[in-house]
């Protein structure tokens, strides 16, 4: 019950701060989209640009800033994982350097379809070809960036089908993957965004592949145990933080060359 109610507070601040920013790009961009709602045809990027394919001395920048960003929405629960393997690490040798205590799972199979493979394809899909189409057929970027994620988020719902399998009750499926749609809703709004904002594919794959890599945080048992409340200051104040950065921070500081720019594709 405690892990329901806290990621239920979590996923509403998430959506909140990533409603309030699609909200300032709707705005911000409203004086360029009443110039251009008299033509339904948009003036036609190359077919790199669309797809976000360009390479350029943006690129790098684009990653970093994205990634910082997803840093800091993640920096309760990262602290809490590194904290955790770290005690794990030091129980048999006291002695060892604590470098060596982070370590993350050793790869196989499923990471790498869960960090490489699936970023990759999902990025590709609903971001790079979905969110040009809507475009061109002069959809409002805030409806795209709000919209077309839901797609991403429906995509996950076959997973009832395999938690029945596993011996999961039709209840419990449900509540889970209902649980899942939200917060891979969630995560589509801001990948969307980073997207639309940088106008490249690449740094919305390395957010995708971070996340996934996160998995969903344990906001229960960060709450229930030793250091409970400040985990959770901490994670609160990571989403504070990431909002800051959408709407007032980095966003505001770095335009980069996408060809949504025009409608002003940023959350300052």
């Amino acid at each position: 019950m405690a892990h329901g109610v806290c990621s239920g507070h979590v996923l509403h601040c998430l959506g909140s701060c990533l409603a309030d920013a699609a909200q300032a790009i709707c705005n911000s961009s409203s004086s360029s989209s009443r110039t251009s709602s008299s033509s339904t045809a948009r003036s036609m990027p190359s077919l790199l640009q669309l797809l976000g394919l360009q390479l350029d001395a943006e690129l790098l920048p684009a990653v970093m800033h994205c990634l910082l960003m997803v840093l800091t929405l993640f920096s309760g629960p990262l602290a809490y994982q590194l904290h955790f393997q770290c005690q794990q690490q030091q129980q048999p040798q006291q002695q060892q350097q604590q470098q060596r205590c982070i370590r993350f799972r050793r790869p196989s199979i499923h990471s790498v379809r869960d960090c490489i493979v699936a970023p990759v394809t999902e990025e590709w899909c609903f971001r790079a070809c979905m969110v040009p189409l809507l475009w061109m057929e002069g959809a409002q970027l805030s409806t795209i960036i709000l919209v077309a994620p839901l797609f991403f988020g429906v995509g996950h719902f076959h997973h009832v089908h395999f938690l029945v399998k596993q011996g999961w009750s039709v209840r419990q499926a449900l509540q889970m993957v209902c649980f899942q749609l939200l917060y891979t809703t969630a995560f589509g709004w801001y990948a969307t965004w980073v997207f639309c904002w940088t106008g490249k594919l690449l740094p919305a794959i390395a957010v995708h592949a971070f996340s996934n890599l996160m998995g969903v945080p344990p906001f229960g048992d960060m709450a229930a145990g030793r250091g409970g409340a400040a985990w959770m200051v901490l994670t609160v104040a990571g989403i504070a933080a990431f909002a800051w950065l959408m709407r007032a921070g980095i966003a505001g500081w770095q335009q980069y060359t996408s060809v949504y720019s025009h409608q002003a594709v940023h959350a300052g």
